[in-house]
Formats: structure tokens, sequence, C-alpha cells
């Protein structure tokens, strides 16, 4: 039975001071109520629907979190980069530029205010690639990604989300149009919102927050 470690992290909502989320390859069978892989008791993961993971108390066991810490530690370097301790939803890619301040790219929608790029990750899609193709289909940019700048679970809507910086070769211009074929087509004005800047009213929430996780970590 396969075995990929997810998050660690607090549930006393569950009863737990200490959980580890991690996912199966194989179906576990209806009314399971151990693991093969990691010997202690686990109840279904109640926060991932569909797919087959489950939290693992490592507060009541020593002995499951050292199994399940024993099979993390065989994930590849790759594999933790990518999953940073959470599968990620949405993909956001950070495309920089250091003028006098060291700034941001953004966009406003014509119908939803100001915005970073981001999109889905789709399924089998890695979230670094899934960075790649979204500036694209949104900006019309071609870039190759760099740093991973870490994950973060959204409050607002409970996705986590994957933060890639995204680096483009061509110079580009401090404003412009793009029209994305999304949601039946919009046009968007792409243009530089500097980092140190407190986000305009007209943000939302999630964009706010993403802002404030970018800034602590680059500036």
């Amino acid at each position: 039975m396969g075995f990929k470690l997810y998050d660690q992290t607090q549930s006393p909502r569950l009863g737990y001071q200490k959980v580890m989320i991690v996912r199966h390859s194989r179906q576990l069978p209806n009314g399971d109520t151990r693991c093969q892989s990691c010997p202690g008791p686990f109840r279904r993961n109640p926060f991932v629907s569909g797919r087959q993971t489950h939290l693992v108390n490592l507060s009541s066991s020593a002995v499951s979190m050292a199994a399940c810490f024993a099979y993390a530690s065989r994930l590849t370097r790759k594999d933790r980069s990518r999953c940073d301790g959470m599968e990620a939803d949405k993909s956001c890619p950070v495309v920089l530029r250091g003028r006098e301040t060291l700034e941001i790219l953004a966009f406003e929608h014509p119908l939803a205010g100001f915005q970073l790029v981001k999109g889905s990750v789709e399924p089998g899609e890695s979230s670094d690639l899934a960075a790649v193709r979204e500036l694209k289909e949104e900006a019309g940019i071609q870039s190759t990604v760099g740093r991973h700048l870490g994950q973060r679970r959204c409050i607002v809507t409970g996705y986590t989300w994957a933060f890639h910086e995204c680096h483009v070769a061509q110079d580009l211009p401090d404003t412009w149009m793009h029209f994305a074929e999304d949601d039946g087509g919009h046009e968007f004005r792409f243009f530089w919102h500097p980092l140190v800047n407190e986000p305009f009213e007209n943000w939302h929430q999630v964009f706010k927050d993403a802002l404030s996780f970018l800034r602590k970590k680059l500036t």
C-alpha cells in the first residue's frame, strides 16, 4: 500500500492534538479502522473529499508517529518541494520586477476587480506546470518556472494555493491589455503592483491575503 504525506496540523475539532493527513494509493475497504502502513488507528479525512485520505493521530501513539515519518522520509526532494505539506488546489504564478521597489504582476478583471493570476491545478498536473499554463492563458505570457515560494490554505475558500515564481524572457511593459477566453471571454488590464503597498479596496480578500503572504516571503 502506497503512502504520501500531505499535512501535519492541529485538529482540536476532531479531538486530536496533532494529526497527519496521508493518502493511500489503493481503496481502503469500507469499515476499515486500521491502516496497513501506519500502525495507529485512523479516521477518514473529512476535509478532502474523493481521495483516499485519512488522519493519523500522532498525539496518542509514538509508534504511529515514528512509522509515519519513516514513510514520509521516502518522498523524493522533488515531491517534497511540490507538495510542501499539502496538495495544491490552486496555482499562482508570481512574476516580479525590480524598479524603485519590488513589484508583482497583477491585473484588473472588468467584473471582479484587481487580482493576481491564479487558476485550478488540473488532475495529474503539478502546481508548477499549472502556474506556467495559467500565466499563458490569462496573460498571454510564455514563462519558465523558478522558485517555489510556498503554499497557504485560503481561509475564505478552504483551497490550498501554491505560489511559484515564473521567469519571463521578454521585457514586459508597464501596462497592457490581454483578452482571455475563460468564462466567455474578458479583456484584462495588466499592471505592476508594488509589494510594499497595501492593496486597493477593490481587491478581493483572497488576493489581499495572497499579497500579504508574498510580502512576508519576499520583502
